[in-house]
């Protein structure tokens, strides 16, 4: 994988990614589904013990909280349009049902997603 940059003179390169750019790419491709820790460190080429440390030492998260976060972020961009019902938020996002969705939001913000639609976003 590589990152395609612009260097200081204006000219598009590239750069392979690092592991931990490797692996942070394919959790934003693959976010919306089961993502298991082992099928990211086998995509990046680690061993799964060695990855999850890494990965926290390179990022100060946890795997499992950087993918919260991943998956919240898009959530909160979905719960600004008022169309998009939660359910459909939380599939949208990786979650299986609503109330792993809502577990998951309430985690992060303190709120329902809900709540935060009507007091945070409108």
């Amino acid at each position: 994988m590589n990152m395609i940059y612009m260097d200081d003179k204006g000219v598009t390169r590239r750069r392979p990614l690092s592991r931990i750019g490797m692996a942070k790419e394919y959790i934003k491709d693959n976010y919306a589904r089961q993502l298991p820790l082992k099928e990211v460190a086998d995509a990046v080429d680690l061993n799964t013990s060695y990855f999850s440390n890494f990965f926290k030492l390179k990022t100060g998260k946890k795997f499992t909280d950087y993918l919260l976060d991943v998956r919240m972020d898009h959530a909160v961009e979905l719960l600004c349009d008022p169309r998009t019902k939660i359910y459909e938020i939380g599939m949208l996002v990786g979650y299986e049902d609503v109330v792993s969705f809502g577990r998951a939001f309430k985690k992060k913000f303190k709120m329902s997603p809900r709540q935060y639609r009507e007091n945070v976003i409108f």
